[in-house]
């Protein structure tokens, strides 16, 4: 089975619409510096952007803070 982790820093993001029909958009990007680790994970991570919309009203992402965003091959 394939597996990367990523870490990605959350850029920025946007609200749209409210009530039920309330969307939050997330824009990360890969780390690249600032931490031993982030330099580490930018020598084999160094290009990508990452979008993400999702309408479920307890899912936060901060600007500026960092997520490991884990890719893990989907099972039948």
């Amino acid at each position: 089975m394939n597996k990367t982790r990523c870490k990605f820093v959350c850029n920025s993001y946007t609200v749209s619409g409210s009530g039920e029909n309330r969307i939050k958009s997330f824009s990360f990007m890969p780390v690249y510096s600032g931490s031993p680790e982030n330099e580490e994970f930018f020598k084999w991570t160094p290009g990508g952007d990452l979008s993400l919309s999702v309408v479920n009203p307890d899912v936060e992402f901060e600007p500026d803070k960092e997520y490991y965003i884990d890719i893990i091959e989907a099972g039948e």
